[in-house]
């Protein structure tokens, strides 16, 4: 009989560990944890990205609204000033018409003195018509009296 060297069966096997494999699964391990930061730090920077621009957004949304309201007053001075300004143009138009007025009864008035003038002064040519025909004079002269 041959004998070959034969191992006696061991109650319990030990398992042999291969390095390649011991290998595979750090690297496996290496790369889930790199994986895994790297997921959280996008999201990370997603987070801080929507956080930055939701406060930009608000921002913007703050500015327009002052700016809003800026306007609004000013365009209520300005209706309020526009207001004013008719309200003055009305009374200097009321003025103008009562001036107008006046003036048109003054002209009335001057016409009505210069037709009284006209008419003394036909009155006094009259009576100094008069007066020369009814005085004596000689030669044709009439006299003066000093």
């Amino acid at each position: 009989m041959n004998f070959i060297a034969q191992q006696p069966p061991s109650s319990s096997p030990t398992p042999t560990i291969h390095p390649p494999i011991v290998e595979g699964s750090l690297l496996v391990a290496v790369g889930v944890y790199l994986l895994k930061e790297f997921v959280g730090f996008f999201k990370q920077k997603d987070a801080n990205e929507e956080k930055l621009t939701s406060s930009l957004i608000q921002d913007l949304r703050t500015e327009r609204s002052q700016q809003l309201h800026q306007m609004i007053g000013a365009v209520s001075q300005i209706s309020a000033s526009q207001r004013q300004v008719a309200g003055a143009i009305q009374k200097m138009s009321i003025a103008l018409s009562d001036i107008n007025t006046a003036s048109q009864q003054n002209a009335r008035i001057f016409s009505e003195i210069f037709a009284q003038l006209r008419s003394q002064e036909r009155i006094l040519l009259d009576l100094t018509n008069e007066l020369k025909s009814s005085h004596p004079t000689q030669n044709g002269h009439r006299t003066s009296q000093r």
